[in-house]
């Protein structure tokens, strides 16, 4: 799984710089961070793999943080993208119970070191909800016409590639894993290694490709 770890942080790093390149086509909206955002997640995922390589350990305390801070990110950043009152509120609240489930789960089982399988589901699945009403935002608006010219409707598909692939094999990974099953391991790793890729790939064409910003 090393290779595919290294070819997911090669394709990331393209994204990103291509993120910075093209960074004037997320001007005048809160897709303005998202460059910085994933420079965040990139250099994460490259100290959790030094971690294992240099000292052997595999420090779930520090994947929590970064999907905690996926998440959350996400949420703020359609709060902001949103137009419509209620989709804020609905973002702004689904941030608010996934942060309370996360943190509770942690002061419950007082261990950083177990990995949030339901928190990050009901997470996942929450932030799921909030990208569709978001594309059902831009086609109730004029936006339709054209809104594959928009750079922020490859980043919301990249983003559901990300969330919704992986969704089903990860709300039964947990009980898996009471069973010992290596199985359902590596399939979980390989999905979302493809779902990684597939995110990345939208990313960059929308970064090529897209020719609107998005103003409120």
């Amino acid at each position: 799984m090393r290779l595919y770890h290294y070819i997911y942080l090669f394709v990331f790093l393209v994204t990103i710089i291509l993120s910075f390149v093209y960074k004037d086509k997320l001007k005048g909206s809160a897709l303005q961070t998202l460059p910085y955002s994933l420079s965040v997640i990139w250099l994460v995922d490259v100290a959790s793999l030094m971690l294992v390589i240099l000292f052997k350990k595999y420090n779930v305390w520090l994947i929590n943080l970064l999907v905690d801070f996926q998440l959350l990110y996400v949420f703020g950043l359609y709060y902001f993208l949103f137009r419509t009152r209620k989709y804020k509120i609905i973002s702004l609240l689904s941030a608010v119970f996934f942060q309370l489930l996360f943190v509770g789960r942690l002061i419950y089982f007082g261990n950083w070191n177990i990995y949030q399988e339901f928190s990050f589901f009901a997470g996942t699945f929450l932030q799921i909800v909030v990208l569709l009403l978001f594309l059902l935002e831009m086609l109730q608006s004029d936006d339709f016409l054209y809104i594959h010219h928009y750079t922020v409707f490859w980043v919301t598909l990249a983003f559901l590639l990300y969330w919704v692939i992986p969704f089903p094999v990860s709300f039964w990974l947990y009980s898996f894993y009471k069973y010992g099953s290596e199985y359902m391991a590596k399939l979980s790793a390989h999905i979302q290694f493809v779902a990684n890729l597939l995110m990345y790939f939208s990313l960059i064409f929308g970064f090529i490709w897209s020719k609107r910003r998005y103003k409120l």
